[in-house]
């Protein structure tokens, strides 16, 4: 039914290539409109102001999550795996933190999951730490201070962080799912690993601590992809014009239709 009645419309758009493929419409024009958000990562914030600003030693290893304690980005996995790396570490742990029950009433779900995290961050060694910072309404600094965005998702679904990452110039570590694929191309603009493995990723962050020419040429690779894909002037632009020409083609149609 619901084909049926997108075939009635001028144009559908999508958000991913995979979206538009999986769908595999036919009998009316299709486009990709990809997520865009306003270049607001190329401030003037260094990384070393940026980690002077948030107590970070320059010195150590500072991966970024951005999730906060949900299942679906990964939270847990991501305290799994900083609790693996065999170096000094300062994850940093963005958005909504884990919290002790207080009660057994309520969101008993989200509860069981914040003792999940707690637990997985509290086998961090003394050289790992993880700094639950909140929810952060100018990221920015936290962008600036980091070596890399870590999106440890379990399910597919849109990655803001990563692009945002190559607005910061930094490179990013995400679940391989083949719906993402327009978005981090393995050795490209990030390393990817196989979905729920801390394993795997705390390999993906000991790769990139260790080389940082690597984690540098992988941040560039993020750069060039987000301006390419998902700068918003840029989409805005496409999409505009693509309004602009399925408006006149349905002027000259009117027309014809008139006569």
């Amino acid at each position: 039914m619901l084909s049926r009645i997108r075939k009635n419309f001028d144009l559908v758009v999508y958000l991913s290539n995979f979206d538009q493929m999986s769908d595999a419409l036919s009998g009316v024009e299709t486009m990709v409109v990809p997520d865009a958000s306003p270049n607001l990562m190329d401030t003037c914030w260094s990384k070393s102001a940026a980690r002077a600003a948030l107590g970070i030693d320059e010195r150590v290893f500072a991966p970024l999550y951005v999730g906060g304690s949900n299942a679906l980005k990964g939270a847990d996995i991501f305290c799994d795996a900083v609790a693996q790396l065999q170096r000094p570490v300062h994850a940093i742990f963005a958005g909504e933190p884990p919290r002790a029950p207080a009660n057994l009433r309520g969101h008993i779900r989200r509860r069981r999951f914040d003792r999940k995290v707690l637990k997985a961050s509290a086998r961090t060694s003394d050289r790992q730490d993880i700094e639950f910072v909140g929810v952060v309404q100018e990221p920015e600094v936290l962008f600036a201070a980091a070596d890399v965005i870590v999106c440890p998702i379990t399910q597919p679904h849109q990655l803001r962080p990563a692009y945002e990452a190559g607005f910061a110039r930094k490179p990013v570590i995400a679940s391989r799912f083949p719906h993402l694929a327009q978005c981090i191309a393995d050795e490209k603009n990030g390393l990817t690993f196989t979905p729920d493995s801390a394993t795997e990723l705390a390999s993906c962050m000991e790769r990139l601590a260790r080389d940082p020419n690597l984690a540098s040429a992988l941040g560039e690779g993020n750069h060039d992809h987000a301006m390419t894909v998902h700068d918003h002037a840029t989409v805005y632009g496409r999409f505009s014009q693509k309004l602009l020409e399925l408006t006149a083609k349905r002027a000259t149609s009117d027309r014809e239709e008139a006569r």
